[in-house]
């Protein structure tokens, strides 16, 4: 018998993993599905808050207070790399990976500090979540498993713009790691560039949204991003992208919910965007090309009359959002006794703005 597949773990009965040689590893339906439906349920066994929002979020539990300015009660006393905003956090962290990585990020600092780059919290970022990775993948076998089965090679960073910078802070990283943090596992740069590939075509982006940002009275701008955690979902990393995706990503907590934007066939496969989908098909292509290493070719990116169309239907038209618009119910009715009317009921993911779209478009793009 084969063995399990390890990133099998976040799969829902109704989706299975495909094998397409020119894709590899993909998901597809088993069944018919309706808009909203939940196609992927996950827990992140790895998260880390960003350098910018380190002080605001629990990097336990990802909770943010209502104003996201709000700084939280408890921090680690020895790195204050973390916050958390309770002690029972501050324990579970502590037991399933602080303590191991705690060490290396206060060595961290300080080699970013006399290389001069103390300044750049992409970078700060972006290295601690590798210190944490292996941190708990040198602890957590199951985890261990699940992440050296995914995608991703030294080899296969060489294609992006930025090579040059994975690599330095590859070398940052290699240099940070103490014998906590590895279980005195050797790591050379070969090994940790293994790690940052992975890392650079499986991780997610955890965001706050337009609504939380104008809150605190942070107007957030077209386009950014509003970023403060990143995370690794195993399962999900096998979802492919599409700028016209059928799923989009909620999380709740550290839960990843993957579910239908629209309806969708047996059999069909079940994509993402890996951007932002109000960037015109250049702005896609480039950012595709430069930050995943591959070229689009799904139909909004081939179609420009599919292009306006999908835009028209599934981007948010305020003013300065151009977030995606996503199912809460299906088809409104007018009064409870009478049948559905026409109109779906929607709301963008990015400003929380609830309105209406023609449920015969839908129908009509869906089949076009």
């Amino acid at each position: 018998m084969a063995a399990p597949d390890p990133l099998s773990n976040g799969i829902l009965d109704i989706v299975k993993v495909k094998k397409v040689r020119s894709k590899g590893r993909c998901l597809v339906t088993n069944e018919n599905l309706a808009s909203g439906t939940v196609v992927m349920k996950e827990e992140t066994p790895c998260a880390i808050v960003t350098e910018e929002w380190r002080d605001n979020v629990c990097d336990n539990c990802l909770f943010r207070p209502k104003c996201i300015l709000d700084s939280l009660p408890l921090s680690c006393p020895q790195c204050c790399c973390v916050s958390y905003c309770s002690e029972e956090c501050l324990s579970t962290a502590s037991d399933k990976w602080h303590a191991h990585e705690c060490q290396a990020l206060q060595q961290l600092y300080g080699i970013l500090h006399e290389g001069g780059l103390d300044g750049a919290s992409d970078t700060y970022s972006l290295a601690r979540f590798l210190i944490r990775i292996i941190a708990i993948a040198c602890h957590d076998g199951s985890f261990a498993d699940c992440f050296g089965a995914l995608h991703g090679r030294d080899a296969d960073l060489r294609q992006l713009k930025r090579w040059d910078d994975l690599q330095k802070i590859g070398r940052v990283v290699s240099a940070s790691l103490t014998p906590a943090c590895t279980g005195s596992q050797q790591f050379g740069l070969e090994a940790v560039m293994d790690y940052v590939a992975k890392e650079e075509w499986n991780s997610f982006a955890i965001r706050y949204t337009k609504a939380e940002r104008d809150t605190a009275g942070q107007r957030l701008k077209a386009g950014d991003e509003g970023m403060f955690a990143y995370a690794i979902a195993p399962s999900s990393s096998l979802l492919n992208h599409s700028c016209c995706p059928n799923v989009f990503k909620r999380w709740d907590g550290r839960t990843l919910l993957m579910q239908a934007v629209r309806p969708i066939r047996q059999g069909e496969e079940l994509c993402h965007s890996y951007v932002i989908p109000s960037h015109n098909t250049s702005r896609r292509l480039r950012e595709l090309g430069e930050n995943h290493g591959f070229e689009c070719s799904c139909k909004r990116c081939e179609d420009r009359g599919y292009e306006l169309d999908w835009m028209e239907l599934f981007v948010c038209p305020r003013t300065e959002c151009g977030g995606l618009l996503c199912p809460i119910a299906r088809p409104v009715a007018a009064e409870e006794d009478e049948e559905p009317d026409d109109e779906v009921l929607v709301v963008c993911q990015w400003c929380a703005e609830p309105q209406y779209v023609e449920k015969d478009a839908l129908d009509r793009l869906e089949h076009t």
